[in-house]
């Protein structure tokens, strides 16, 4: 039996008489995208040294920067006084007894 060889785009030899492995798909966790939005932001690095220390697609690094662009004022729009929900808490724990 003769074995058919046919190429990909690339010119990859491909053989029909073996199926191709399927590529995993890397999973980036949130705070690793979050790190690499704030390593964008600084200016230190361009973006392509970035993506290539992370091994990422510079369109993502420029993505996940503008996100945390977007994102960072909402931050600051929250009401960040504890105490002030833990008095009205205790107000009207005692009100209800």
């Amino acid at each position: 039996m003769k074995e058919i060889k046919t190429a990909d785009r690339k010119g990859n030899v491909l053989r029909k008489d073996r199926p191709r492995t399927p590529s995993r798909k890397k999973t980036i966790t949130e705070q690793i995208k979050a790190k690499i939005a704030i390593e964008a932001l600084k200016g230190i690095k361009t973006v392509d040294e970035i993506a290539q220390d992370f091994n990422v697609l510079p369109a993502q690094v420029t993505y996940w920067r503008n996100m945390l662009q977007e994102q960072a004022p909402k931050i600051f729009k929250i009401d960040h006084n504890p105490r002030a929900k833990v008095s009205d808490t205790k107000r009207q724990n005692t009100e209800n007894r």
